[in-house]
């Protein structure tokens, strides 16, 4: 078996925590929209998109990032039992998105 390396990206804060410098500096460092990929891939070597999911996120004035549209897709040869499920997730779950945007996940 050969050991591949994986490589992650994220931004964290710790909730309550007070960091160095200003809130509004901290701020400008980060970008005023983010889109945020979770996906989901075959278990063989080639590692092939399967399907996964995204949020398209807006920062807010106190340094938190809000949902404003959550959508779902898949390759176009997902399996005959995957395709279904998904489907039917889409169906039965809100998206998780503020006030006033789409409350229903697209599935692309």
């Amino acid at each position: 078996m050969e050991l591949l390396p994986i490589y992650l990206c994220a931004h964290a804060t710790v909730a309550g925590a007070r960091a160095k410098g200003s809130n509004k500096r901290q701020q400008e460092k980060l970008a005023r929209y983010a889109l945020v990929f979770d996906t989901e891939s075959t278990l063989d070597t080639t590692q092939r998109l399967t399907f996964g999911f995204h949020r398209f996120c807006e920062l807010q004035p106190g340094g938190d990032y809000v949902c404003l549209e959550e959508g779902a897709f898949h390759v176009d040869d997902l399996d005959e039992l995957s395709l279904p499920s998904l489907q039917r997730y889409v169906r039965s779950n809100p998206a998780e998105t503020r006030e006033g945007c789409p409350k229903r996940i697209r599935l692309y």
